[in-house]
C-alpha cells in the first residue's frame, strides 16, 4: 500500500497516517521516498505503536536534512517496525518538500 504523507505540518501534530501496524499486515517494513526542490532543512518521519497516541509516545524513525546541505532530488529510506502511525514534522530553510510518500 502506498500513502502520501502531506501535508506535512510544523504546527498541527494531529496530522497523521496508518502504517502497517494499524492494520496488522505486513513485515513492518516501511519505505519513505521523499522528494525535494532545492530544499535545506530538516525533515523528521516519526512513528508511534500506539492506536491512539500522544505527543510523548511519537519517536523519530527516519531523518532527512541537517539544515545545511541542499536536497535537489527524491530520496528514499527504510524503518523496520510494526508502526501504527507516521507523520512527517519538517524545519524549511530554504526551498521545498514537494512530496512525501510511504509504503509497507
Amino acid at each position: 500500500m502506498t500513502t502520501q504523507i502531506l501535508p506535512l505540518s510544523s504546527t498541527d501534530l494531529t496530522l497523521k497516517e496508518k502504517g502497517a501496524g494499524y492494520h496488522r499486515i505486513g513485515n513492518g517494513l516501511h519505505t519513505v521516498i521523499a522528494s525535494f526542490a532545492n530544499w535545506s532543512g530538516l525533515l523528521e518521519i516519526q512513528a508511534t505503536l500506539v492506536l491512539d497516541p500522544k505527543e510523548e509516545d511519537w519517536f523519530t524513525v527516519i531523518t532527512y536534512g541537517d539544515g545545511s546541505s541542499d536536497y535537489d532530488s527524491s530520496e528514499s529510506q527504510n524503518a523496520t517496525g510494526n508502526f501504527v502511525w507516521f507523520r512527517a514534522i519538517a524545519t524549511t530553510s530554504s526551498g521545498e518538500i514537494t512530496d512525501i510518500r510511504y509504503n509497507y
